[in-house]
């Protein structure tokens, strides 16, 4: 699969020195919370926590896959140049970098604790984690670059607002989905997965799916589960990293004898072509941009990033019927 050569974008090639100021889609609190996470020990936080080697070695992995590709896009020429300047205390903060991602991953982890546990968390309501698949806007292969970001933070915030869900915290997934019949052609599902705390949870699932309806590929657009306040659930606010999703028709016994259908579904490796485009993606909006955050904010003090709980008023909305 041939991928788009360029992005309506101002990437700007890299010096031997790297940078931050030559990417706009770098934030300041970026920066600094990846910084800060760097100078705490590399433990592993939660079980199944890919190691900080495993992760430096992916990194070069994937310098030596885009230089491997590089004539087939000029984007991954520079993608790759901007990784092999990553290092300590001189991150590079691509999108696509997995040593800045798990970084990042890592200082959620750590400072989400306490605003989950004090903000989100209300009283008489129920901890939960939301994810929510929409069926549009649906992106073919080779077209991943026209998805528009602030569209689907866009569409999260309207949604959200008809729930009266005002305080949550999380992120933007990515995976390529198809179905092993080949029912429908594969395509790239942009998803959300946020923490918050309802006080009905039937009420707000009835709400998000009148929104987020379904269709044969996306059967079930909203999930909602209890949330347990730990380091693994709260790794999964922020997903670094990314797979092919594969559905398949299934049988399910009930407890009372019957059965029904349902859908399963596998994960596996996103293939060279899908990888090329996710990573060119990620690369250019950058990590920022996949979060959500909802009456919550990350807030540069000094050396630290801190997340902070901030009250705003917001537009009312009639509720759906």
């Amino acid at each position: 699969m041939k991928l788009e050569p360029l992005f309506p974008f101002p990437y700007i090639f890299p010096s031997d020195n790297f940078s931050s100021d030559n990417y706009p889609e770098i934030r300041p609190w970026v920066i600094k919370a990846i910084a800060e996470e760097e100078q705490k020990s590399n433990d592993k936080i939660w079980k199944d926590e890919p190691s900080a080697d495993f992760q430096y070695s992916e990194r070069l992995r994937r310098i030596r896959f885009f230089r491997k590709h590089e004539n087939e896009n000029p984007l991954l020429k520079i993608i790759a140049s901007r990784l092999e300047l990553c290092e300590r205390n001189n991150r590079c903060c691509s999108g696509a970098c997995p040593e800045c991602g798990r970084l990042l991953q890592r200082w959620l982890v750590r400072k989400s604790k306490c605003i989950i546990r004090d903000y989100i968390e209300k009283s008489g309501h129920q901890l939960v984690a939301i994810t929510i698949i929409p069926a549009t806007p649906i992106t073919g292969p080779g077209k991943l670059h026209t998805l528009d970001i602030r569209n689907l933070l866009r569409r999260l915030k309207y949604a959200l607002d008809k729930a009266g869900i005002d305080n949550a915290i999380g992120a933007i997934d990515f995976s390529f989905n198809e179905d092993k019949r080949g029912k429908y052609n594969t395509f790239w599902s942009a998803h959300y997965y946020i923490i918050t705390s309802v006080a009905n949870r039937r009420r707000i699932t009835k709400l998000l799916r009148q929104i987020f309806g379904d269709d044969i590929r996306i059967p079930r657009p909203v999930k909602i589960s209890n949330f347990d306040n730990i380091r693994r659930r709260r790794s999964y606010a922020f997903k670094i990293q990314f797979k092919r999703r594969i559905g398949v028709d299934a049988i399910k016994a009930m407890k009372d004898g019957n059965i029904r259908n349902c859908r399963n579904t596998s994960r596996d490796k996103l293939r060279a072509a899908e990888r090329l485009e996710l990573f060119i993606y990620l690369d250019r909006i950058g990590f920022a941009k996949r979060f959500i955050f909802r009456s919550v904010k990350p807030n540069i003090q000094s050396s630290k990033v801190e997340l902070r709980a901030i009250r705003c008023m917001r537009r009312r909305i009639r509720p759906m019927r």
